[in-house]
């Protein structure tokens, strides 16, 4: 018969938001998250208290164990990794507006999901945040990721899924946002959602190098055009940098065949004025030797 084996005090009477487990040494250990804003690591079988992981200023909402650190996220809108068996905080990880609910780790980047209804990767190592991923009508409550598939549900009652590549970025050129999408549509919808005023019936569009009105009832069409825009400015970009190679290219040919006929032009004065001696000097002799015959 299965039975209750013991219950553990861990947080006074603040809540227990999140629980993970890990190794260290022969000892199973308890990870405990709580809306006291700490992390407590407690020896698994008797609930003995290590240590406490500090650094969050609100609750602790979520938590991911790999190998000797811990991420978590938090109410703080930050994912902290701390060193699981020294507490040492290590690194952490800024950039989300809302708080974080999930915390996985793939490979050497780290996905968040975030109550801002937006999924972000970073890198491990630099810290740096190198996607985000939209198209959420609701805030992001919970995900799993199977290879590199993302499956993310929301508050409203749905559930996304996208594929993760790194490998297509859409960067977001409106005035002060640096956002860079993993998908076109999550670009547009950010445009919409984020940068457009439906109390405004024109709006200035603030994308980088365009200066256009529009009204909110073409705004969809709005984000397309400056988004194609983009696009078209980057080949326009290419194009003028293929054409400046091109003429660059054509000017020091240009330089290389004068520079070739004007040594061949000053080798033939040389060999011209050889000649030239030489006719004067078989001149001079026949000379003198026509004055030695007539004496």
């Amino acid at each position: 018969m299965n039975k209750q084996l013991d219950v553990l005090e861990c947080h006074n009477s603040r809540a227990v938001s999140c629980l993970a487990t890990a190794q260290e040494g022969a000892r199973r250990i308890l990870l405990v998250g709580s809306y006291d804003c700490t992390i407590s690591v407690r020896d698994a079988k008797s609930g003995l208290l290590l240590r406490t992981l500090e650094g969050h200023t609100k609750t602790v909402l979520c938590m991911k164990v790999v190998n000797d650190l811990v991420f978590s996220g938090s109410s703080d809108q930050s994912v902290h990794a701390h060193n699981i068996h020294t507490g040492e905080l290590v690194r952490i990880y800024k950039g989300h507006s809302h708080a974080v609910t999930v915390v996985n780790i793939l490979g050497k980047v780290m996905v968040t999901a975030c109550l801002d209804k937006m999924v972000r990767v970073y890198e491990l190592q630099s810290h740096d945040r190198l996607q985000v991923y939209g198209g959420h009508k609701d805030m992001v409550m919970c995900m799993t990721i199977h290879k590199s598939m993302i499956y993310t549900g929301c508050y409203d009652g749905s559930v996304q899924a996208v594929r993760l590549n790194l490998m297509q970025n859409y960067r977001c050129w409106w005035h002060g946002c640096s956002l860079i999408f993993g998908v076109a549509d999550h670009l547009k919808h950010h445009l919409l959602t984020d940068h457009t005023n439906a109390n405004f019936q024109t709006l200035k569009c603030r994308w980088r190098n365009c200066d256009a009105f529009f009204t909110a009832r073409n705004g969809s069409k709005q984000v397309r055009h400056g988004v194609q825009k983009e696009d078209s400015q980057g080949v326009e970009r290419e194009e003028s940098q293929e054409r400046s190679r091109g003429t660059r290219e054509r000017v020091a040919g240009r330089r290389a065949r004068g520079s070739r006929e004007t040594a061949r032009w000053s080798r033939e004065r040389r060999e011209q004025g050889d000649s030239q001696v030489v006719q004067r000097e078989k001149g001079a002799r026949r000379t003198a030797r026509g004055s030695k015959e007539s004496r």
